[in-house]
C-alpha cells in the first residue's frame, strides 16, 4: 500500500511541476518588445517616420524615373 500511495504522489507531483513549467512558459516575456501603434501605416515612434520614408525611397529606387518616362512617351506616341 505505501509503495502505490508512493507511486501516486510521485506522479501527482510530477504533473503538477509540469503543468507550472506549462502556465509560466505561456505568459508572454515582461522584456519582449512592445507593439507600437500605426497612423496611417507609420509606426508612432521615433523610427517610424525614418521607416516610411526608407520605403518610400526604395520603392522609387526599384522603379526609376526613366523607365517611368519612357513609358509616359510611349504611351504618349500611341496615341499621336
Amino acid at each position: 500500500m505505501k509503495n502505490s500511495l508512493r507511486r501516486t504522489s510521485t506522479a501527482m507531483a510530477t504533473f503538477l511541476v509540469a503543468l507550472l513549467f506549462t502556465a509560466l512558459a505561456a505568459v508572454p516575456a515582461p522584456a519582449q518588445e512592445k507593439k507600437v501603434g500605426q497612423t496611417n501605416g507609420v509606426d508612432n515612434s521615433k523610427m517610424g517616420a525614418y521607416r516610411a520614408l526608407a520605403q518610400h525611397i526604395y520603392s522609387d529606387f526599384q522603379h526609376p524615373a526613366h523607365f517611368r518616362r519612357r513609358a509616359f512617351e510611349n504611351q504618349q506616341a500611341t496615341f499621336r
